[in-house]
């Protein structure tokens, strides 16, 4: 939580020291890895850093960052594409 915290910015209500926008909308996490789960391809966390609490909350998900994690796992090798078509259990 401390790192997702200082990545933000959080501790300035601006989060001007972080890539944060000190607003719940510009403060979300998206964390992606290999799955060592036979079911799914690649592991996806949500995270949303709380502003003005200063917590990181990983109850909520956010459908707008899990719409790019098959991209992302394909972009960044952690899938390999296929054609024509590369499915991506997530």
């Amino acid at each position: 939580d401390k790192i997702l915290m200082a990545i933000m910015g959080s501790g300035n209500d601006l989060e001007i020291d972080g890539i944060g926008g000190g607003n719940p909308l510009t403060s979300k996490v998206a964390i992606i890895s290999r799955s060592s789960d036979p079911r799914a391809d690649v592991d996806y966390l949500f995270a949303q850093v709380i502003v003005h609490e200063q917590r990181v909350d990983t109850t909520p998900n956010c459908g707008n960052m899990l719409s790019g994690v098959g991209a992302f796992a394909i972009e960044n090798g952690l899938i390999a594409a296929t054609s024509p078509v590369t499915r991506v259990r997530i």
